[in-house]
Order: structure tokens, then sequence, then C-alpha cells
């Protein structure tokens, strides 16, 4: 919990608030009925995002602490189990990294989009080592660029997570995180409780809330955490 009100403690999650509203309009662009492949879904996080469409879940399952009970096909996506060109979308959230040949996972999501059908994906550009042992790369936006070209993807966007501001208040969110709980007495860890709660307030919540309103200053947003893509399958000639 936070003194920060709801929506603005959404905010201050720079990184999950950007790509659930890209999501969303994602969804809301997408048609009913359409056929929408989560590839690396996880927890199911944005399954309720894509009612209108039918939605179907997939992942490795060998990530420890996420609930994989909705995940309707286990795959590595080296061999996904669907049909060439036989969904209308691909959604591929902060994967990539995960991945040991990203330009392999691009071509494989590529070969199942229907010609028109399109793709979805966010990966980060800084963050520091996350669900360990598997987590292999950083990509730049011209990396990225690079990936959909090969694998004959057009880009539609492919837009920075903010600039640096945003990145500092992320970066600052995980100080708290980073004080290790003493070992010794109960007085100790009590004390370290009672600061990690202080930090958390400070440092989790109201600097980057407050930090974000400062980001337009950064035109150039170099330094980001990441990017949101959307790449489309060209159609193929009447």
């Amino acid at each position: 919990m936070s003194l920060l009100p709801r929506k603005a403690r959404e905010k201050a999650d720079t990184t999950r608030y950007l790509i659930h509203r890209f999501l969303r309009r994602a969804a809301e662009d997408l048609p009913a009925g359409a056929l929408v492949l989560d590839a690396g879904a996880g927890n199911g996080r944005y399954r309720p995002l894509f009612t209108r469409q039918r939605y179907i879940a997939s992942d490795f399952c060998r990530v420890g602490g996420k609930n994989y009970r909705w995940i309707d096909v286990i795959t590595d996506l080296s061999t996904p189990g669907l049909r060439d060109e036989s969904v209308d979308a691909v959604v591929n959230i902060e994967v990539l990294e995960h991945v040991r040949d990203p330009a392999r996972l691009m071509d494989q999501l590529a070969r199942l989009l229907r010609p028109g059908g399109s793709l979805y994906l966010t990966c980060p550009q800084t963050w520091g080592v996350h669900e360990a042992p598997y987590d292999f790369y950083r990509f730049t936006r011209y990396a990225l660029a690079d990936l959909f070209a090969r694998a004959g993807l057009e880009v539609k966007s492919l837009e920075p997570m903010g600039g640096y501001f945003c990145l500092m208040g992320k970066l600052l969110s995980r100080l708290p995180y980073q004080l290790e709980e003493p070992a010794g007495d109960g007085l100790k860890r009590l004390l370290h409780k009672i600061r990690f709660v202080l930090l958390k307030e400070i440092f989790h919540y109201w600097i980057p809330f407050l930090v974000v309103h400062l980001d337009f200053l950064d035109r150039r947003k170099d330094f980001t955490l990441g990017y949101l893509c959307h790449a489309v399958k060209p159609a193929r000639p009447s």
C-alpha cells in the first residue's frame, strides 16, 4: 500500500503502465473474433484485454514464481505448435530478451502471422538481470528495426517507453529492494522492515510518479526503458 492514489501508483510503474496502454489500444484496433497468440504469456496478465478476440496463451513454463494455469500451449516458441499463417495477431511482451536466438524467434512469429497480420512486441533497452538464467539480451531501436526487416515485417511504429526521466524513476524505484535483510536479532530485522517501508513509499512510488512529468524535457529519448513496437506482415499482392 501507499499514500499515493491508485491511479498515480499505476503511472508510477512506468513500464507496466505504458505496456498496458499499448496493448489496450491494440485490442481496440483488432476486429472481434481475430485469433491472437500471446507468445510468452507468463501469468496471462493481458488475457482480459482481448475478450473480444480469440486469445491463445503460450509459454515454456520454466520460470519460477509464475502462475501458468491459464497457459493453452506449452512451448519454447522454437516450435509453436501452430500452422503457418494461422493467427491474425501475435503479442510478444518482454520476451525477446529471454530467448537465445532473437532472429529465429522473429522469423517464427512472422511465419505464424497471416498476410496483413500484426505483431505487437515490447522489450527492454535498459534493465537489470531478471528471470535468470533466461536473460540474454537488451535491444536498441536499430537492433529491433533490423530484426523486423530480416523477418520480412514492416514497422508501423517503434516508440520508446519514455526517456531519461522515466528511466531514472524506474531505476530509483528498485532502490529499496537492493538493501538486503540483515542477519541477526529481531531488532535489526524490525529496523530493516521500517526502513524498507519508508524507502519504498518515497522511491518506489513518489519519485517515479513525480519525475515522469519531466520526461517531456528529453526529446531524443536515447536513454529509455525499452520499446513498444507494432509491425505488420505485408499482404500478398492481389
